[in-house]
């Protein structure tokens, strides 16, 4: 009943009240995101369209992926405020959205969200990771590591000058081979340890996409 009876007072002009408004909504959505150059960066203005002055108390995005300095933070009424957002790209393809967390004086709405949306399409991705975890090895038996690589692009991928370490590394591509366009593949590496400890390999090779010309893998286990 007090947010309502709020509403109404400042709808009549009987209170004097600070309002955030932000230009363009409360969403910025960047859409299907390809070049893997970054940062993002877009600029947010922040609004005072009520009759008081707007004081802005915290600006905290939801992940460190993304800075949002205010250099203004006093708002008068009728005036503006320019927020310069600088977003990372997240390391994996994918659609994300990111927050914003806007805190005033404004009494009504006191917490502003903006969200920042994207849908992340890198033209090689890697799936769990770009990496082959091995994880526990039996000595004297043959042991599987897996990653998928993802082709997004309309152009078949080669691998070319393949190189894996230790020689003794077994993998399921050779010279020459391709992924189709649009289209996953799994590359296997297999290994039969003969001593006990640690273990790291690495499988590396070049491709005919502009964006991943060098791919390596680093190749890890442990051995009992």
């Amino acid at each position: 009943m007090k947010y309502i009876f709020l509403i109404c007072l400042f709808s009549l002009g009987l209170l004097s009240q600070p309002k955030i408004m932000i230009e363009g909504g409360d969403v910025v959505d960047w859409g299907t995101i390809k070049d893997q150059e970054e940062p993002l960066k877009t600029k947010i203005k922040i609004l005072n369209i009520g009759n008081d002055t707007l004081r802005i108390t915290s600006v905290k995005p939801g992940c460190g992926c993304t800075t949002a300095p205010l250099p203004k933070t006093v708002i008068e009424p009728n005036g503006f405020s320019i927020m310069d957002v600088t977003m990372k790209l997240p390391g994996n393809g994918g659609k994300f959205a990111k927050n914003i967390d806007i805190r005033s004086n404004d009494l009504i709405d006191s917490l502003k969200v903006i969200w920042l949306r994207m849908e992340v399409i890198f033209p090689i991705s890697f799936f769990p990771q770009k990496g082959i975890k091995m994880g526990t090895m039996v000595m004297g038996t043959e042991n599987t590591g897996k990653v998928i690589i993802k082709n997004s692009t309309d152009e078949k991928v080669y691998f070319k000058q393949i190189e894996v370490t230790p020689p003794e590394l077994k993998i399921n591509i050779k010279n020459d081979d391709f992924i189709p366009p649009n289209t996953s593949y799994t590359l296997e590496v297999k290994y039969t340890p003969d001593g006990p400890g640690a273990f790291n390999g690495k499988v590396f090779f070049k491709t005919t996409e502009p964006n991943n010309p060098r791919i390596e893998f680093p190749v890890y286990g442990i051995v009992y």
